[in-house]
C-alpha cells in the first residue's frame, strides 16, 4: 500500500509537467514539477489515506478543464467530466470542482473578452459558451437522474455523500467561517513560501487586463484561481463547524496550481505591474496575521498542517511570540523579494528560495513525525512487537476495528 501511495503523489508531477509544456518552455515546466516533489505533503505516503489519490485525481482534474476551456471538443469536455467523476469517486470533496468548472469557464470568457486576440463583444462569448453544451446535458441529465433515483429510495439528496451528508444538514455561523477560511488561505499561503500565491494574484491581473497572450495561459490563470479560491474556501468552511482546526490535508491539491503559476509568471520574465504587483506581494504576507500560533501550535497539527510543523518543532528554543514575529518576518522578507529583487537576480534567487524553503519544511515535517511515531510506540507498545505472529501463527489473517469512541476491537 505504500508504494502505492508513493506512486500516486509522486505521479502528481506528470500533469504537473505536461500542463506546463502547454504554457512555457521545458525547464518551468520542470521546475514546477519538482518543486511537487519537494512539499512536505509527500510524508503522507506513509499513510493510508484517500487524500493521496486524491491529490493526483484532483491536479489531472484541473488540467482536463483546463483542457475543455482551452479547446472545447466534445473529446476535451468528456475528459473533464470523467476526471471530475473520477475525483468524486476518490472523495466526495471531489464535488468542488464542479463549482470550479463554471467559475473558470466565467473567468475565461472574461479573460477572453479582454484580450486582443479573444473574443470580439457579447454576441462572440454566447457562442463561444453554447459549445459548452455537452457538459450543460451531461449536468442537467446526471442532475435529474440523481434527483429522481433519491425520490424513488424516499431519502435526501444528501444521502448520496454517505458519511459527509451531515456536512449539508449542519448551520454554519458566517463569522466564524470566514475567520476559518481566513485561516486556510494564511496557513497554505504559508505552506508554499508565499511567492507562488503572489505570482497567481499577477497572472489573474495581467489577464484582467488582457495582457494574457494565449487562450492556454487565459484557461490555466482561471482554472487556478478558481481552484485555489473554492478549494480553500470549502475547507475552511468544513473546518468551521467540524474539526476547529486548520486542515491542510484536505486543500494541499491546491499546491501544485500555485508552483505552476510560479514558474509562468517566472518564464513570463516576472513582469510587476506596480499596482498589481504591490497587491500580490502584500495581501498573501498580510493573511499571516490571522494565525493565532498559540492557539494552532499543538500536537494536533501532526497529522492535519504540516505546514506550521516547522513552526511548531521551534518551541522550547522560542517563545510563541518570538515564533509569530519570525514567521512575519519571513513573509514580509518573501513578500519584498518577490516585488523589488531584480531581475537577474530574482530568476534564480526566487525558485531557488522556494525549493529550499520547501525540502527544509519537509525535512522538519520528517523529523517530527518519526519522533512522535517513536513517542507513541514507546508509549503503546509491548517490548516485543512480534507478539501477534507468536500469538495467532505467522499466516493466519488478523484485523481490528477503530471504532468511533476509539476503542479496538480485534479479532
Amino acid at each position: 500500500s505504500r508504494v502505492i501511495n508513493v506512486l500516486l503523489m509522486v505521479l502528481t508531477a506528470l500533469p504537473v509537467f505536461f500542463w506546463g509544456r502547454r504554457l512555457m518552455a521545458p525547464g518551468y515546466s520542470l521546475l514546477a514539477a519538482i518543486l511537487v516533489l519537494c512539499m512536505p505533503a509527500l510524508s503522507y505516503t506513509g499513510m493510508l489515506m484517500t487524500e493521496n489519490a486524491f491529490f493526483l485525481a484532483f491536479v489531472t482534474a484541473c488540467y482536463a478543464i483546463a483542457l475543455a476551456l482551452e479547446r472545447p471538443t466534445l473529446l476535451h469536455q468528456g475528459l473533464a467530466i470523467g476526471a471530475i467523476a473520477l475525483t468524486c469517486a476518490v472523495r466526495f470533496q471531489g464535488l468542488v470542482l464542479i463549482a470550479v468548472y463554471l467559475a473558470a469557464l466565467a473567468l475565461k470568457l472574461a479573460f477572453d473578452l479582454r484580450a486582443p486576440n479573444g473574443l470580439r463583444g457579447l454576441r462572440q462569448a454566447g457562442r463561444e459558451l453554447a459549445r459548452f453544451w455537452p457538459t450543460a446535458m451531461t449536468g442537467l441529465v446526471g442532475g435529474a437522474v440523481y434527483v429522481a433515483y433519491k425520490a424513488a429510495q424516499g431519502t435526501g439528496l444528501e444521502t448520496g455523500l454517505g458519511a459527509y451528508g451531515g456536512v449539508l444538514k449542519v448551520e454554519y455561523d458566517a463569522s466564524n467561517a470566514f475567520d476559518w477560511v481566513i485561516d486556510h488561505f494564511a496557513e497554505l499561503a504559508l505552506s508554499v513560501a508565499i511567492i507562488p500565491v503572489s505570482s497567481l494574484i499577477v497572472l489573474v491581473g495581467l489577464a484582467a487586463l488582457g495582457r494574457s497572450t494565449t487562450a492556454a495561459e487565459r484557461a490555466f490563470v482561471a482554472v487556478a484561481a478558481s481552484a485555489f479560491v473554492l478549494l480553500v474556501i470549502e475547507v475552511g468552511i468544513y473546518a468551521s463547524r467540524f474539526t476547529l482546526r486548520i486542515e491542510e490535508r484536505n486543500m494541499f491539491g491546491a499546491a501544485p496550481l500555485l508552483f505552476l503559476a510560479f514558474a509562468l509568471w517566472l518564464a513570463r520574465g516576472m513582469p510587476r505591474p506596480l499596482f498589481i504587483t504591490a497587491v500580490a506581494a502584500i495581501v498573501p504576507a498580510a493573511l499571516l496575521l490571522s494565525l493565532d500560533l498559540r492557539a494552532l501550535l499543538n500536537v494536533g497539527i501532526l497529522s492535519d498542517t504540516f505546514g506550521l510543523i516547522p513552526l511548531l518543532r521551534l518551541i522550547g528554543t522560542f517563545s510563541v511570540g518570538t515564533i509569530e514575529t519570525l514567521m512575519l518576518v519571513g513573509g514580509a522578507t518573501a513578500a519584498v523579494a518577490f516585488a523589488i529583487l531584480p531581475r537577474p537576480i530574482a530568476g534564480f534567487a526566487l525558485p531557488a528560495g522556494v525549493a529550499l524553503f520547501l525540502v527544509l519544511a519537509s525535512y522538519s515535517v520528517h523529523g517530527a513525525l518519526r519522533d512522535h511515531s517513536r513517542a507513541t510506540l514507546a508509549l503503546t507498545n509491548p517490548a516485543e512487537p512480534s507478539w501477534i505472529d507468536e500469538r495467532i501463527g505467522e499466516n493466519a489473517e488478523a484485523a481490528f476495528l477503530y471504532g468511533a469512541t476509539g476503542d479496538l476491537v480485534g479479532e
